[in-house]
């Protein structure tokens, strides 16, 4: 922080360098963070490639930008997640592979 106090105030850009060194600190401090992002976001392109099969080889299109499709992603990423995590529990050898991450972060 004493960097930031350091530099001259510039029209509003103090406020954008703080941020992100107040984000920067605490991401170091938290590794669980990294994985944690890792994770959620590993496990969600696994869920976009499952759609895109889906698309490719059945007549099902999904049309993101149809309002039923965007109501109900979060709830299909959600129950998505869940799943994983219970195929990642009894088989322990899919975790890489839904997750990209093979441990799990402690909060």
């Amino acid at each position: 922080m004493v960097v930031v106090e350091a530099l001259p105030r510039l029209a509003g850009n103090i406020g954008s360098v703080s941020i992100r060194l107040r984000t920067e600190q605490y991401v170091l401090k938290n590794p669980d963070l990294n994985i944690a992002t890792t994770r959620t976001t590993v496990n969600t392109g696994a869920l976009a490639f499952v759609v895109y099969l889906v698309q490719r080889f059945t007549d099902v299109e999904v049309d993101v930008t149809d309002p039923v499709v965007l109501a109900v992603a979060p709830f299909a990423v959600g129950l998505f997640y869940r799943v994983s995590r219970f195929l990642a529990a009894k088989y322990p050898s899919l975790v890489r592979v839904l997750f990209g991450y093979g441990e799990t972060p402690i909060y």
